[in-house]
């Protein structure tokens, strides 16, 4: 591999993103809730992120976890968990509906 090869590829991964994916992560309870805002602010600014339910049934406390979350990461998708059916969980003004049962 050439060197002109080699610092393309670095520049190209540098900027790729990484896609993750959570679930059940409860932040009712304190130890995960505390997880979650611990993670790094700048580690994985480049990369998506989704989050594939049961949070949390406190809108409050669910926006502002999905808020944490898209300050630490590119994009954040977020998909309602099996806790959720038959409960009505409303859209934030000037957003999509996160779930309507």
């Amino acid at each position: 591999m050439s060197f002109k090869t080699s610092r393309f590829l670095c520049s190209l991964t540098s900027r790729m993103s990484r896609i993750f994916a959570i679930s059940d992560i409860h932040v009712d309870i304190p130890e995960n809730l505390r997880l979650v805002e611990s993670w790094s602010a700048n580690d994985y600014l480049n990369d998506v992120l989704i989050v594939a339910g049961d949070v949390t049934d406190n809108l409050s406390l669910l926006k502002t976890v999905l808020t944490t979350l898209a300050q630490k990461f590119l994009k954040v998708c977020y998909v309602p968990g099996t806790a959720y059916f038959g409960k009505k969980l409303l859209n934030y003004p000037g957003e999509e509906v996160l779930w309507k049962g």
